[in-house]
């Protein structure tokens, strides 16, 4: 829901439509800001093998 929406007018949603006050509304458009981030990364390990590569598109079918 909060995908690619500024917190400010993810607010203003929500109040208008969710929350009963400005405040409610401000925290909940904050935990959803924060639920839509990714997870952090794990530091790679020493040993760790690299990761996969993203898989390749089919191959052209060719006509006869």
């Amino acid at each position: 829901m909060a995908k690619g929406r500024f917190s400010l007018t993810l607010a203003w949603f929500l109040k208008d439509h969710y929350a009963t006050s400005p405040d409610s509304a401000k925290a909940l458009a904050a935990y959803l800001v924060s639920v839509d981030e990714p997870p952090p990364r794990a530091a790679a390990k020493s040993g760790a093998k690299p990761a996969k590569s993203a898989p390749r598109p089919p191959k052209a079918v060719q006509s006869q």
